[in-house]
Formats: structure tokens, C-alpha cells, sequence
């Protein structure tokens, strides 16, 4: 796993801020990457980072 980035900007009420994002990686494949625009986001959260905003991807070892 190559990590790009290990924070996104996002806007909501403090209730509403996650304090975590999780995202399962365990189904992809060598090559392929997560972005911003994959994540799930509850409707109350504003996506404020670019959702072509690369995050991860998968490597070889």
C-alpha cells in the first residue's frame, strides 16, 4: 500500500465531523487507488478537499 495523503478537508457542524474515515481495502487489487470522490460522507459533511484528490494505492511489496 502507497499512501498519498492522510488528511482530507471537509466542513460540517462538530457534531457531524467524523473523527475517522475508514476505507476497506481488503477487495482491491494490485493498481488500484482510492480518491476523495470514493469515500462515503454523511450528507451533513461538506467535502471541501478535490474529489480527484488521490489517497492510496496498491503496490507490490
Amino acid at each position: 500500500m502507497q499512501l498519498q495523503s492522510e488528511f482530507i478537508e471537509v466542513e460540517a457542524l462538530p457534531r457531524h465531523l467524523p473523527s475517522v474515515i475508514e476505507y476497506d481495502i481488503s477487495g482491491m487489487n494490485i493498481g488500484e487507488s482510492v480518491y476523495v470522490k470514493d469515500l462515503d460522507l454523511s450528507s451533513e459533511v461538506t467535502l471541501i478537499s478535490d474529489e480527484n484528490e488521490f489517497l492510496v494505492s496498491v503496490v507490490k511489496p
